[in-house]
């Protein structure tokens, strides 16, 4: 079961709203009539472990953090938040003083806001944890529904950032490094020799995960121009997704709009991450997806980016317009708290270092059709070089022998007793389906692939990485070496 299915099931078992509340289950926040304006009420919650470790920074951060994410659900339909309601979770270990700077968060996220905090509640818990309600005005309020085909889809800003922050934050966990982190910033760059050019960049991924800055601005024009909208929170695909679903309508977003710039590109790259990975479904950006009429206006505002536009057919699909021409679909993947980070492995053991297993992988195919092979190196977690294979596939395509590869190193590390595993591969499609931010719809590749996703399922920890052919050339000669050996 995952969110949506959970959400369905409540409504079937709610029944109808009362004829005052405008939207339903499948909106952040509830929207209600009072007179001429409309009240506008959302729930939000932020725990521990789940949402935010305590070595990432000061507990002051975390009480503004949780301010930001509630009243975003408030100002993207179309309110301005007025009133706050907090319910704390309290460890047994949780000092006086500590509360207190976790309190003083939020009362500093609440004045920056223009919102007061009216109430609350607290409990004693195992770990940190935060409750916020907010509640707002607007005499026009907005949705997720409303789009509809020709209209344009537009984001307010960049994507990707916070994701980018989350994962640096967890590399630097897991190595034990001096907390808070984010006050350590400056001495971790340079003891990791981060080159001093991209310590800003690194600087806007930790901020844009503590403190990301809420589109407000753009408040007035959206309940002017927009026909539905949505805040990122989960992931751009899977929240797009949720807009499509309650529209029943689809997507076509374009590549070039959406290509992540080279600063971040770079810290991706020494960091150890996939930038389109990170943009699809990184989630906690809490910029906005505005769908415009066609007729619109441009927005009037730095940083708004047009990525794509909403299409009839087919519904609740979303397909990816490349530079050539072709449509490919995503997957909406992202974040579920039900189901977990959009069908990637779940969250590392904390506070140890995970030994990972890396498999280097890759196929070759003479023709293309023609005759093919198949090539893997496994490094062990301190790099060194404990097994190759090379083999013959048949006459097949270089997909075909790109997922035979991964598929033959999965099963040797799975006898090997790995729990740990990173597969890299050269292929950026199969990185991507793998990942389930592409569809699979070739019949001879559908069982190649649900034979490597089920391999990679019985991994404690599993990640994909598309890597650059340049780093992948072991393989790469391995894996043409079996393309010429022949039956």
């Amino acid at each position: 079961m995952n969110e949506w299915e959970w959400v369905e099931w409540i409504v079937s078992q709610a029944g109808p709203p009362p004829r005052s509340i405008r939207t339903t289950w499948q909106e952040d926040a509830t929207v209600w009539r009072e007179g001429s304006r409309w009240s506008v009420f959302s729930v939000d919650q932020l725990v521990e472990d789940v949402h935010f470790r305590r070595s990432w920074c000061a507990l002051d951060v975390i009480g503004y953090k949780a301010v930001l994410r509630a009243v975003s659900d408030v100002w993207v339909q179309g309110a301005r938040p007025r009133y706050l309601w907090v319910a704390l979770q309290v460890p047994p270990d949780g000092a006086f003083e500590a509360l207190q700077g976790l309190y003083r968060g939020v009362l500093q996220a609440a004045r920056d806001m223009g919102a007061y905090v009216a109430g609350g509640d607290t409990v004693r818990d195992a770990r940190w944890g935060l409750v916020v309600s907010a509640l707002g005005y607007t005499r026009r309020p907005l949705s997720r529904r409303g789009a509809r085909p020709g209209a344009s889809v537009w984001l307010t800003g960049p994507v990707g950032w916070a994701g980018l922050g989350v994962a640096l934050f967890e590399r630097w966990h897991r190595q034990g490094r001096a907390t808070p982190l984010a006050d350590r910033l400056p001495e971790v760059l340079i003891a990791d020799g981060w080159p001093h050019s991209l310590h800003g960049a690194v600087q806007r991924a930790v901020q844009a995960i503590l403190r990301p800055r809420l589109p407000v601005r753009w408040h007035r024009w959206v309940t002017r121009h927009a026909l539905a909208t949505i805040d990122i929170s989960d992931g751009l695909l899977i929240d797009l997704w949720r807009l499509l679903r309650v529209n029943d309508v689809g997507a076509e977003l374009d590549e070039t709009a959406l290509e992540p710039d080279e600063t971040f590109r770079a810290v991706c790259q020494r960091g150890g991450q996939d930038p389109w990975d990170l943009v699809f479904r990184g989630g906690e950006d809490y910029e906005w997806i505005v769908v415009l009429p066609a007729e619109a206006p441009r927005p009037p505002f730095a940083g708004a980016r047009w990525i794509g536009r909403i299409v009839a057919e087919p519904a609740g699909e979303i397909r990816l317009r490349m530079r050539d021409g072709r449509l490919v679909p995503l997957a909406p993947a992202g974040w579920d708290h039900l189901v977990g980070p959009g069908e990637r492995p779940g969250p590392e053991p904390a506070g140890e270092e995970v030994p990972v297993w890396v498999a280097e992988t890759d196929g070759a195919s003479l023709g293309n059709p023609g005759p093919s092979g198949y090539g893997f190196v496994i490094r062990d977690p301190l790099g060194a070089v404990r097994y190759t294979e090379s083999g013959y596939v048949g006459f097949a395509t270089n997909n075909v022998a790109e997922y035979t590869a991964i598929v033959r190193a999965l099963r040797w590390l799975r006898s090997a007793g790995v729990r740990h595993v990173e597969v890299r591969t050269d292929s950026e499609l199969t990185a991507y389906q793998l990942q389930g931010l592409y569809g699979v719809r070739s019949e001879r590749l559908r069982p190649l692939y649900e034979e490597a996703r089920r391999l990679l399922s019985e991994f404690l920890t599993w990640r994909v990485v598309h890597v650059p052919r340049e780093r992948n050339a072991q393989a790469d000669r391995l894996a043409r070496q079996g393309a010429r050996k022949g039956p």
